[in-house]
């Protein structure tokens, strides 16, 4: 996908007030993330059907999914709740 995370600590989780899901650290430039506008700072709570709670659930997501493969990804950015369309190379 072109990203890489971190797991959300308790103590992210407080000072971001977030339940879970993944924190994106960074992303690719001209990769499948970066084209589907996930920007550095973007929670990852879903990926097509997956719920992410950590980074394990992410790994399995990515795994799934094949190339070519268009997916939905449910992300928190600043508060709201927003789905960017992600294909996969």
């Amino acid at each position: 996908m072109g990203l890489s995370t971190q797991e959300i600590t308790p103590d992210i989780a407080s000072r971001l007030k977030l339940s879970g899901g993944v924190l994106v650290k960074a992303v690719a430039p001209n990769s499948p993330a970066a084209e589907a506008g996930i920007r550095s700072g973007d929670v990852i709570h879903r990926i097509d059907k997956t719920v992410v709670k950590n980074g394990n659930d992410l790994s399995q997501a990515d795994r799934a999914l094949k190339n070519g493969e268009t997916i939905a990804v449910q992300v928190e950015r600043g508060g709201t709740i927003l789905f960017l369309t992600l294909t996969l190379e």
